[in-house]
């Protein structure tokens, strides 16, 4: 039992209980702000949250949303897929949630912002403990992640802990690969790479991994052929297999781009957009990329003392430059020179594993300032969608937390004191320089900059008075009360939510009705709420249908509000450049006894040229489709002057219409007509809608090259549209498949840890 016993007691003591215990305490005052009843997320957070609703409801109902009836007139939802809805961890924690009846949207997405925060926080432990072999600095790391404004700010900014949670995870799959050749790390980076790819802007974290590998080539350039050497000693069917993974993992992201540039316009970066001679648009995406301004940078005072202490001199925005008051500390021990003589010649040593982040890092700075050559990278594909560079900030503060656990390891590795003891006077002299030079400090500000003078103080006095492991213990205490003492003192801030009394968002503390609210006509005005928090877009445009889950106006704000700042279907746009198109938009249903047909979208600009004529063929009970099958229904060819010589109609059309179902991607409707007819329902067609009549499928037609619609007989028909597509399945199957490699890889560490666990007890008897 003496193995045993020695085990236990180790692992009592571990660095990890440090971490355990610090996010424990951090959830305790997360959800607590969380289940206030008047508490609400802030800026672009509240946006994903509007999402991550609308997905919420979709599951609720029984149907995975890809489809999107209440804006415009009908959106696909694949390109916001590939941002953040399609990510397995929200999808698995709305999937618990529903099936446990919670009821409470917001306490569903803060589960799944505390899940990728615990996520990131313990990948930098797993990490920077694997890279230098010490837990008590992975546990030093984890904690400063678990403080640092990556993850205080996911209240307000989610993108920031989006771009990064699964960063560590690869690079630790990586480093233990290479050690063991485990298949298991393969599958812990594929797990990893699917949530990166199906987070935000996963080309951002690609980015930051060239600039370690460049960083990597320079340092370590001799073990680059050791290493060639040693993926000789890879599995075969190692390789086979993650390819295969990866591939099905890519598959939904690579079937929305597919169809991407094909379907969609990018107004949020299209300028100069114009309606051209054969009916397409033609319009310039070079908008100007979002940089560090050169006053954050290094020549910026201002920047280092926000960096380290927390002190803001203005706006509280400037804290997503936060790293913790206790970074400065080790990031000289890990960066400065070591001397040391040997056979009488001073030799000068480096580390370069520190050395080789602080460059990755430096290159991700000057890639976020956009300077040359590294802002060469934004002209290759996929990487031209970066527009927010100076996010890779969030990277910048990654790699400082790395190096400053590297310098804690130097520390208790090392005779380091004296560097030690000099930064810390240095700090010591420079924090009480600015406290006592300043009046204006907010109750904030003085919290954040007594917080590492008292620190500096505390922690000078244990490193150099105590022995090497109660100075672990006793430091990773102090790192944990100071983390959890600054994330309160930032927790009045608005980036920490704000409250609202609001009937709309009161409702999603309790939904039980997730059904879709349908209307027969589209409002004409976008419906807005006002919210205490006026910087961000949720309220003022569509993104308030996601929450409400009611019909919102078919126009649009543009390039300066909600959702239409993502994509917008192409036919959407060229729909609403024609005179005359409120006729249409605002009624969900129309019925045409007669049509003409045709097969060029060109055919479209005969409204743009004669104003009047969209309107005049809607009074005339007259549409157009791109095909007919019924020749009583058929005008032949479109003729826009002989719109002109029918007649009007002496009444409207009798056609009723009860909706008996409405779902993100169907509807369901009892349709009654007198006549033979074109049915058209004023949703966006899209090559992935179908119809059925009556139970059998029927063809769909694509009415004025923009919308839905089926012929119809005489008589009562039930009438069904449903939305299949490949992108839709292979989200499916990506997630179901997520959750099968987590669930595998969880058995198989239980039964690995039982295994060694009866094996210590058979050789100990």
């Amino acid at each position: 039992m003496d193995i045993i016993t020695e085990k236990k007691t180790a692992w009592r003591f571990s660095p990890a209980i440090w971490v355990f215990g610090v996010v424990l305490v951090y959830a305790l005052l997360f959800f607590h702000r969380v289940v206030q009843p008047d508490w609400i997320f802030s800026g672009d957070t509240l946006n994903g949250f509007a999402r991550h609703a609308y997905q919420y409801s979709g599951f609720a109902r029984g149907e995975y949303p890809i489809w999107n009836p209440l804006v415009r007139g009908g959106q696909s939802e694949e390109i916001a897929q590939v941002f953040q809805l399609a990510n397995p961890i929200s999808n698995v924690v709305i999937a618990i949630c529903v099936q446990m009846g919670v009821q409470d949207i917001v306490l569903s997405y803060s589960i799944y912002i505390f899940a990728i925060s615990l996520l990131f926080v313990v990948g930098i432990y797993r990490l920077v403990s694997c890279w230098t072999k010490n837990p008590s600095a992975g546990a030093f790391a984890a904690i400063l992640a678990l403080g640092s404004s990556t993850v205080f700010y996911n209240t307000y900014h989610i993108n920031f802990l989006l771009i990064t949670y699964a960063l560590p995870w690869m690079l630790y799959a990586v480093t233990m690969y290479t050690r063991k050749f485990k298949f298991k790390y393969l599958i812990i980076f594929a797990l990893a790479y699917s949530v990166a790819l199906y987070s935000y802007q996963f080309v951002m974290g690609i980015a930051c991994l060239i600039m370690l590998l460049i960083a990597a080539m320079f340092f370590y350039r001799k073990e680059f052929l050791a290493n060639w050497l040693i993926a000789s000693k890879i599995p075969v069917w190692h390789i086979f297999a993650l390819g295969g993974i990866l591939v099905f993992m890519t598959l939904p992201a690579l079937l929305m781009f597919l169809r991407f540039n094909g379907t969609f316009l990018s107004i949020s970066r299209a300028v100069d957009i114009k309606v051209m001679d054969d009916y397409t648009l033609r319009y310039n995406t070079s908008s100007p990329i979002i940089a560090f301004s050169p006053l954050l940078f290094f020549f910026s005072p201002r920047f280092w003392v926000t960096l380290f202490t927390g002190v803001f001199t203005g706006c509280f925005e400037e804290l997503r430059q936060y790293v913790g008051p206790l970074t400065f500390l080790f990031i000289p021990i890990a960066l400065f020179p070591r001397f040391q003589l040997k056979d009488n010649v001073m030799q000068i040593t480096f580390s370069r594993r520190a050395c080789c982040i602080a460059l990755s890092a430096l290159l991700i700075m000057m890639s976020g300032h956009n300077m040359f050559p590294f802002n060469l990278l934004y002209k290759l594909p996929g990487f031209s969608l970066i527009r927010n560079t100076h996010f890779f900030m969030q990277f910048y503060l990654v790699s400082l937390i790395i190096i400053a656990g590297f310098g804690l390891d130097e520390l208790l590795k090392s005779c380091s004191k004296k560097i030690f003891n000099v930064t810390c006077g240095v700090l010591l002299f420079f924090l009480l320089t600015i406290l006592f030079s300043s009046r204006t400090f907010s109750t904030q500000n003085v919290i954040s900059l007594w917080l590492p003078v008292i620190t500096t103080v505390i922690i000078l006095f244990f490193a150099n008075f105590l022995p090497r492991r109660v100075f672990a213990n006793c430091f990773l205490c102090v790192t944990a009360l100071v983390v959890l003492a600054s994330t309160f003192a930032f927790g009045k801030l608005p980036m920490s939510g704000v409250p609202n009394n609001n009937p709309v968002m009161l409702a999603v503390r309790d939904r039980s009705d997730h059904a879709l609210q349908f209307c027969r006509e589209r409002p004409l005005d976008i419906e807005v709420i006002n919210l205490p928090d006026s910087r961000n877009d949720f309220g003022r445009d569509e993104f308030l249908s996601y929450v409400t889950l009611r019909d919102n106006s078919y126009k649009t704000k543009g390039r300066l509000f909600g959702q239409s700042s993502l994509p917008l279907f192409k036919s959407y746009y060229l729909f609403m450049s024609l005179p005359g198109h409120e006729e249409v938009m605002k009624n969900k249903f129309l019925f045409f006894k007669k049509c003409y047909t045709s097969s060029e979208s060109a055919d479209m600009l005969a409204f743009k040229r004669d104003p009047g004529l969209l309107e005049m063929m809607i009074k005339r009970g007259i549409g157009m489709s791109d095909q007919l099958d019924t020749e009583d229904v058929s005008l032949g060819s479109f003729d826009p002057e002989a719109v002109k010589t029918i007649p009007l109609e002496a009444k409207e059309n009798a056609f009723e219409v009860k909706v008996t179902e409405y779902k993100a991607n169907s509807i369901v409707m009892t349709v009654s007509v007198n006549h033979t007819g074109l049915f058209t329902y004023t949703d966006l067609w899209d090559d992935g809608w179908m119809v059925k009549v009556d139970g059998k499928e029927a063809p769909l037609r694509k009415v004025f090259h923009t919308f839905k619609g089926v012929e119809l007989s005489p008589g009562i028909h039930e009438i069904m549209f449903y939305y299949r597509s490949k992108t839709l399945i292979a989200l499916l199957a990506m997630n179901f498949f997520f959750i099968l490699c987590v669930l595998g890889l969880i058995l198989y560490t239980i039964w690995n840890k039982k295994h060694n666990f009866l094996r210590s007890g058979i050789v100990e008897d």
